[in-house]
């Protein structure tokens, strides 16, 4: 019999897309041991703003989100946009929900910042993954 795989979400205080990350994940029946980077100087310089990001427990990156705010012009009018990531590193992830879980993340995160719309950059290789959304 196979253990169970055990997964680390690495986070820091205050990150709403972390909150809503971690209850998609509680929804899902994925349970993660929260690790706050702050407390680790090491953790802070390797992730630094790039967070969340979920680990399995033998230290792969099954998947990082982040969000980055722009104001678009056109003319005097200004929207407010968001352009995210929410990639699914690891192949053998793929297909268990935990990209679905972090763009659902993501999206929620937009709407809370009120952004007018979302863009989503992928990595060319998964860009199918995404038509979905």
């Amino acid at each position: 019999m196979s253990k169970a795989v055990e997964f680390f979400l690495y986070t820091k205080p205050n990150c709403s897309l972390c909150d809503i990350l971690i209850g998609a994940l509680d929804k899902k029946g994925v349970a993660v041991q929260v690790i706050n980077i702050e407390v680790d100087s090491e953790l802070m310089h390797r992730y630094g703003a790039r967070i969340p990001v979920l680990v399995a427990d033998d230290k792969t990156v099954i998947g990082a989100c982040f969000l980055i705010e722009r104001l678009f012009y056109y003319g005097e009018k200004q929207s407010k946009s968001i352009f995210m990531t929410s990639i699914c590193i690891d192949s053998t992830w793929r297909g268990k929900g935990f990209s679905v879980s972090l763009i659902n993340s993501a999206l929620a995160e937009c709407r809370k910042r009120q952004a007018v719309f979302a863009i989503l950059i992928a990595r060319r290789a998964v860009d199918y993954f995404y038509n979905k959304f």
